[in-house]
């Protein structure tokens, strides 16, 4: 895998890496203005929501076609590990507890310098949530799946490549993902992501498993859109 790898152009990887970034981005622009300004109007706005997750899927097939044409080399450059259920049990509680404090760091710190966390974006998305409960778990699936396999496990190995240094393809890799988060208006939205990227990225790069990365990501945000609209609807 190693002589493969080494075939492939670095240019190859940067174009890729700008590639998927520029549709991620572009994607999200499209799910922020036209489509969340709509939200709670009639059923054409849902059937435009819907669009907007579908739209990530056909980014991580874009780019796996890039990969396997363009580089000649899978998605997940990394090889898969498998551990026993026990590890997985403790890797869970170890991702959960860091992503726990580590959110809980960022609102503290937020509410000292007096800076609001309300989501205006995601207030209307709860509307249509409360509505609609199967797009809830559309959306946690959609970026569980497709963020895991595209930050974590296209992105983050090729930047490790170019910039030959783990910690700032964990660190960029990391900020690229919480900057997809933007579009939610709030600088928490940007910074937790941020975090829980740090936290997944560490992990992926010294376990080499994404399975239970995509799962974490799929509950927590099942667990966090729950949750909110329970808050919500006290």
């Amino acid at each position: 895998m190693i002589t493969e790898i080494q075939t492939t152009k670095p240019s190859k990887f940067i174009i890729g890496i700008l590639f998927i970034l520029l549709l991620l981005f572009g994607t999200s622009l499209m799910g922020t203005a036209p489509v969340l300004h709509l939200l709670g109007q009639s059923a054409i706005n849902t059937t435009l929501f819907i669009i907007t997750r579908l739209a990530y899927w056909l980014c991580l097939a874009i780019i796996w076609l890039y990969a396997v044409k363009i580089e000649k080399q899978p998605l997940l450059l990394w090889e898969e590990k498998n551990y026993a259920i026990t590890k997985y049990l403790l890797f869970f509680i170890a991702i959960a507890g860091s992503v726990i404090i580590g959110n809980g760091l960022i609102d503290g710190v937020l509410h000292v310098l007096h800076i609001s966390g309300e989501s205006k974006a995601m207030d209307k998305m709860m509307v249509l949530f409360r509505a609609h409960k199967s797009l809830l778990l559309l959306t946690a699936f959609t970026a569980g799946v497709t963020e895991e396999l595209i930050f974590r496990g296209y992105i983050q190995p090729r930047l490790e490549l170019l910039f030959k240094n783990t910690w700032s393809a964990i660190f960029i890799s990391s900020l690229l993902f919480g900057l997809l988060h933007y579009r939610y208006g709030t600088w928490f939205n940007v910074l937790g992501p941020f975090m829980m990227g740090l936290v997944f990225a560490f992990y992926y790069s010294k376990y080499r498993n994404i399975k239970l990365l995509i799962l974490f990501h799929f509950l927590w945000d099942v667990m966090a859109i729950s949750l909110t609209l329970f808050v919500h609807h006290q």
